[in-house]
Parts: structure tokens; sequence; C-alpha cells
């Protein structure tokens, strides 16, 4: 190959031919830099794209699958070629997706024209996005296309929604001018799809289905009754339409919520009553959007068709999380409070306060429908809840303690008691992940200011239950006395001879293998609750018997995870931290073991417990004070060599502010360094971490060998006293030739001090001679000191 890479002819007669790998080897070299040059433009790049073009319109369904392969990749890496031919291409892969649309029967009975569908879509939404953005290509190529292609991918998403509603979905939000004309198509293929079959499609689909109806309303709408005139100087908002579409959602929940009150009595929780007034029933202003949704068919006599209540508020849920957190181009105004009062009434709607009405009490069937459909009602308003603290997490932060205490009425309890039923728990596991996920999301926000305790521990003792596996014949080996019918049967089948049974399974995997029916907990249920955990130690304290049991629960599954994955989880590596940082009330450390657990991961937090290090900075602050010390002494030492007076050496003490504490009668003397020989030297410290540490016995040996060494060649290295004695009257004799004036005056004030001494000191002799001294009379304990001093 040449440096320049293979021509641009070779490449479009391979292009023709081309199979398998040796297609994909052709896509690559089109896919290099040397291709974008304008010298190419008007013959190799116009050669490529008429033989692109030929492929597209082509009757056999493998080279049009490679045109439009061919199309996508040189319109992504080749600018000029994007520019040039990219309408082109455009055109001749529209042409061909509304010719298979036309005779769509037919053309998708095969597994290949079925892929060649999806290749088709595919490589028109990829020129459309390649266009975008691009004023002159998008103005003269992309906008006039639009106008063809929105209809025809408005058709196929009515057989193929999870195709076509991704493009539909961006070509609203992004050319919602060029899409106003077919809204009301739209809206009647989407409207259709929701109230006929919204529930068979997967959760994708069911996303997909309700963002597309939230970005019609991207739309304005046009209201139905005239502004009047003296409201006509306001302010129009952006997201009229927008409020209207969230409003017209909102309405149709109290309608559904009342039909509840046929089966429970609402007249027994106040509370509920009050919220349940709240609610909004009337449209936004006066725009009035049409209902799409079908009255619900529901009767008693016919257990099942209460279904249909679940599935309408999961469906009206699913609405309103679409309007309230995908990205709009405008500000939106958002009603939190009413959201909020509908969350708290759906998960409100529970027999744990409210029984059932009387009349209903009698059929079996119908109680155990209703048994299972509230829970689904209630996990309806904490999904809601979670969206919306994802998406608004603070501006719920007034609402905190009522979200916690509402998600307490989802906690399901023994009949009659406060205990929790573990058993229904295990049951409800899924929806219990989610309740601790709300919890997570509020905790964040609120920290250790939190009111509402009780729902707290309660769920601390679920966190703990769920973690554990579930046994799937655990109720094979409960040991349940046995009635007198089973009994006698039981003798009479051990006196009859076993005789061997094909038919029967191997019951014996049972015994021998009773870790192979046992439901492993999931990473994400370890994670999710571990988060619980860990926010829970770091801001409360536990009592005695949960904080054994997080303790344990911790160690045991870390060590279980460690042998079967290789490592710790980070959300163990958190929680087994915070308890050693966090021991509780019983003072319960668990550092040697978490330690042994976490010995390759190099934790900080426990390298420091295990190896306590003083900051530097009391190291830094002893050095410079055993510094100033050293210059203090030699301050003194000096002034004193030289031979400085009195007055120059409290000069001196005055300067350095020395505080030299005065000896009285009751305090200890402090003893006077010998100023006389400064020579003595002061040791530094080579390494200051060595001052904190602990010495061995050979350690301080060998210092003191070294301290003795450097002692006594000190002591050689010192000064005669002859020596000294010379330089002291050498510096004597300068400093009295510069103070010669003042040692003059100094000697005239001491001869008139020396006078008036004398004559004070002849008075106070005269009065001495009048004094007459007193007898001392000694103590007994005194006497025998004295006594035994003489002996």
């Amino acid at each position: 190959m040449s440096v320049k890479g293979i021509s641009m002819t070779s490449l479009v007669k391979e292009l023709e031919i081309a199979t398998g790998n040796d297609f994909q080897n052709v896509l690559k070299a089109l896919s290099s830099s040397t291709y974008v040059d304008e010298k190419l433009l008007k013959t190799d790049l116009g050669l490529l794209n008429a033989k692109i073009l030929k492929l597209l319109r082509s009757n056999k369904e493998y080279e049009v699958w490679k045109g439009c392969h061919a199309a996508s990749m040189i319109c992504s890496f080749n600018a000029l070629f994007l520019l040039s031919y990219g309408g082109q291409s455009l055109n001749a892969v529209y042409a061909k997706l509304e010719h298979m649309l036309n005779y769509y029967s037919s053309t998708t009975n095969t597994s290949q024209g079925r892929t060649l569908l999806k290749t088709l879509v595919t490589t028109t939404k990829i020129l459309m996005d390649l266009m975008r953005n691009k004023p002159t290509l998008s103005r003269e190529c992309l906008v006039p296309k639009l106008k063809a292609i929105i209809p025809t991918l408005i058709q196929l998403s009515r057989y193929d929604p999870e195709l076509c509603l991704p493009i539909l979905r961006d070509l609203l939000f992004k050319h919602s001018t060029t899409f106003k004309p077919y809204v009301n198509k739209f809206r009647a293929s989407l409207t259709e799809q929701i109230a006929t079959g919204y529930h068979h499609f997967p959760k994708e689909v069911q996303q997909l289905l309700c963002s597309n109806y939230a970005y019609l309303h991207l739309i304005k709408l046009q209201a139905q009754n005239v502004q009047d005139e003296t409201e006509a100087h306001h302010r129009a908002y952006h997201d009229e339409a927008w409020r209207a579409g969230i409003f017209s959602i909102l309405v149709q929940f109290k309608p559904i919520i009342k039909l509840c009150s046929n089966i429970l009595d609402f007249d027994q929780d106040k509370e509920l009553s009050k919220l349940f007034e709240l609610l909004p029933s009337d449209q936004y202003k006066d725009y009035k959007i049409e209902e799409f949704l079908p009255p619900l068919k529901l009767d008693l006599n016919a257990p099942f068709t209460l279904w249909e209540l679940p599935r309408r508020i999961n469906l009206l849920v699913d609405l309103l999380t679409s309007f309230v957190t995908q990205p709009t181009p405008f500000p939106i105004r958002v009603p939190i409070g009413t959201i909020n009062f509908i969350c708290e009434t759906l998960v409100s709607v529970s027999t744990k306060y409210l029984p059932v009405k009387r009349e209903l009490r009698r059929d079996q069937d119908l109680n155990a429908i209703i048994a299972d459909i509230l829970p689904e009602i209630q996990f309806a308003g904490i999904t809601l809840w979670r969206d919306m603290l994802k998406s608004y997490g603070k501006c719920f932060l007034p609402m905190s303690d009522r979200i916690l205490g509402s998600l307490e009425v989802f906690i399901p309890f023994k009949p009659k008691s406060n205990v929790v039923d573990l058993e229904t728990c295990k049951l409800l596991e899924e929806k219990l992940l989610n309740v601790f996920e709300v919890a997570n999301l509020v905790l964040s926000n609120v920290g250790h200011r939190l009111n509402e305790v009780d729902s707290i521990l309660k769920l601390v003792e679920i966190g703990l239950y769920l973690t554990e596996d579930t046994s799937l014949i655990e109720s094979i080996f409960d040991n349940k006395p046995l009635d007198k019918k089973e009994a006698i049967i039981s003798q009479n089948k051990n006196k009859t001879k076993h005789k061997k049974d094909n038919k029967a399974g191997a019951i014996t995997d049972l015994y021998t293998n009773y870790d192979q029916f046992l439901t492993k907990t999931s990473l994400r249920k370890f994670d999710e609750i571990n988060n619980f955990l860990s926010f829970i130690i770091s801001n409360w304290r536990l009592g005695t018997s949960q904080q054994i049991q997080t303790i344990k629960y911790s160690v045991s599954r870390s060590l279980q995870i460690k042998e079967q994955m290789g490592s710790i989880p980070p959300s163990f590596v958190k929680l087994l931290r915070l308890l050693v940082l966090n021991p509780g009330n019983e003072r319960l450390s668990i550092l040697p073991i978490a330690i042994s657990l976490l010995k390759a991961s190099n934790d900080v937090a426990f390298d420091l417990l295990c190896h306590p290090r003083l900051p530097m900075g009391i190291v830094h602050n002893a050095k410079k004070l055993a510094d100033v010390e050293e210059d203090d002494e030699k301050v003194i030492e000096e002034g004193t060599y030289h031979g400085v007076e009195d007055d120059g050496a409290e000069k001196a003490h005055s300067s350095y502010n020395f505080n030299i504490p005065e000896i009285g009668d009751d305090e200890e003397t402090v003893p006077i360094p010998n100023l006389e020989n400064p020579s003595i030297p002061v040791t530094n410290v080579e390494n200051e971490t060595k001052v904190f540490k602990k010495r061995s016995a050979e350690e301080v040996e060998q210092l003191e060998t070294e301290l003795s060494v450097k002692r006594t060649k000190v002591s050689e290295q010192s000064k005669t006293k002859e020596e000294i004695i010379e330089e002291q009257i050498i510096a004597d004799n300068e400093i009295e030739k510069e103070l010669q004036p003042a040692v003059e005056r100094v000697h005239e004030e001491a001869a008139k001090d020396e006078i008036v001494e004398k004559n004070e000191q002849e008075d106070e002799d005269e009065e001495d001679e009048e004094f007459e001294i007193p007898e001392i009379h000694l103590s007994e304990y005194e006497d025998d000191e004295d006594a035994e001093s003489d002996n």
C-alpha cells in the first residue's frame, strides 16, 4: 500500500463486489482523512456518490444495505462529501424507506426485510443528525425533506414504536416549528397506543410513549375562550401549553382515588380526607385538553377487574413524570406542593389505618385481590416521589418529615401489633428497595436534623433482613407437628416395603445440596441498603442489638463477597469504616477485623488509626521554641562574658523580656547557671520525629556513648584560664576607654550618695542603742534536732 492510501477508483470498484469482511475493509478505508481533498470533489468523490446512489436504488436488499452503510460512513468522516452529496444520499434513503412502508406487511415477513427496514431508519437518523446545526445544509437539504420524512415516521411508529419514537422525539424537541402541521396526526397515533395497549409494551417503549406525549406540548395550544381585554397586558409565559398538559394529568388522579373509597372507608381517617380535598379537580385556566383515556370498568362481582385501578394510576404517574423530569428549551413551573399531596394520598391508601368496607369482608377472593392491589397503588406514589426527589431534591426539604412518616405506612405489620411482618417484606422486596432509595434521597438533604426516627429504625430492621439469602425449600424443613391421620399414614408407609419409583424426582438433592436452592442477594440491593445503614450510623446511635446485627452483617458479608469476587465492594468498605469510627453505645470496636479484611486496600483512615501521627505543626513549633531559648542563653552569656556592668545587663534583660522569678520564703530555689563558663554546647536534633519515638535499650546506650565522646572532645577543645583572663582584661580596657566620661560622673554621684548614707547610718545607730533584743525560745522539735547534730 502506498503512503497516500488506496485510490478512490479502486475503492469504488471494490465497493460494488465486496462482501463480508472485504466490505468492512472498504468501509474502514472510506473513514480515512486522505480523501478529504477538494481535488477529489469533482472526480473521485462524484464517482463514489454515483456508486452509492446506484446501490440505494437497487432492488436487491443486500445492495441497499451496503449502500446505507457506505453513505453513513463517508458522510460521518468526510465533510466535503456531506456538504456536496449528503442531500442526495438522504433523498435516496428516504425514497427506499417510503417504498418499504407502502408494502410493510410483505417486506417485513423475512428477517432480511426487518433488518433492512431498521438499517434505513437508522441511516436516516444519522444523516439528519449530521446535517443539523449547519445553517446552509440544514436550510437547503434537511428542512425541506423533513416535511416528507415526519409523516412517514409517524405512520411507521404505529407498527414499530421502539424504532421510530426516539427519532420523532428528537424532531419534536429540535424542529418544533417544522413539526407543527403534523402534531394532530402524531397526537392521534400516540393516544391510541397509550389508551389501548400501553401495558402490553415493554418498559422502554412505555417511557418513549410518555415522553413523546409530553413533547407534543412544546407547540403552543390555542385557548378555548377569548382572553379578556383587561388581562391582555399580562405577560404570557412560554410554558403555558406545558403547564396545561401537567394539569390535564393532575386532575385525573382525584376521580381514580375516589373509586378506592368504594373499597376502603375513608371516613375513618381525617388526615386522608383533608389530603383528598386538596387534590386538583379543575383544568388549567382556559386550556381544555381532550381526555383520551377511556373510563374504567370495575365490577366488585368480578374481582380481577380491580387491577385496572393500579394500572391507570401507574399510567398517570408515568405521564406526569415525563412532564416534570424531561429537559425543555424554556423554564417550566412545576406544582411541587400539589404533586406531594398526590404522593401522600396514594401512599395512605392502605388497610393499616383504613378498614375494608363491611359488606365486602365476606368475599375471600375479593379481599385477596384488594390485599394485592393496595401495595401497587402505594408503590405508584413512592415511584413518583423517587423521580421528583432526583430532579428537585432540595425543593422537598420542608416536606422531608412528612415523606419519611408516610413511608412507614408502606411497611407491613402483623395484625393488631407494631411488629414488622418480615415475611411480607420479603414478598415486597423490589418495592422496598425503592423505599430505601427514597429514604436515602431525603436523608442526604436532611442530615442529622431529623424528627422522624421511628420509621428509620424499622427500615434498619427490614434492611438487615432483606440482605439474607432466601431459601426455596425452607418450608419443607419446618418442624411442624403431625396430625393423627398423617402419623398413621407415615407408620403404614414405614411398614410397607419401599419400592423404587422411577417417576419420582431426585428428592435427595434437597438434603445433600441445600445451598443450590438459595436465591442470592444482588449487589444492587447490597449497595442501596449499605448506603442507608452508613448514613444512619454516621448520624445516630443505634441500639445495642441493631448495632451488633449491623456489625455481624458487614463483617460476614464482606468476607463472603471477598472470597467469591476477590474484592470488597465500595459500599461495604464505607460501612466498615463508619462502624469503626462510630462504635455505638457499647463501644464495640472491630478495628482488627476491618484491617484484616481491608489490608490490601491501603485505607487511609485505618492507617491513621493503627499508626497515629502527631501533626507536623507541633514538631515545628517545638523546634522554634528550642531555637529561641538557645538565642536567649547566648545573649546572656555574651553579656556576662564581655564584662557588661549591671546597667548593661538590665538593658539586655529588658530588650528580650526575660521574666526572672523572685525567690521567696515558700518558693523553691532555682539553680543559677554557671555564666563564667559559657562554652557548654547544645546538641541539635537531626531528625525531629525521633524526639517522639520510643527508644529501645540498645539505642539509649548508643546515644549515651555518643554524648560522652562529644563531651570529651568539647572539654579538650575548651580554653585555659590564662587565655580567658587575658581576653577579659583586653575587653575591659577597651570598654573603660569608651565609658571614661560616664564613669567619672558616676563616681561623683556615688561620693555624694556616700555622705548621705553616712548621716542616715548614724541616726539608725542611735535608734538601735535604745532597742532591746527579746529572748527566743526554740521548740522541742528543734532542740531535738540540735541535740542530734551535736552528738
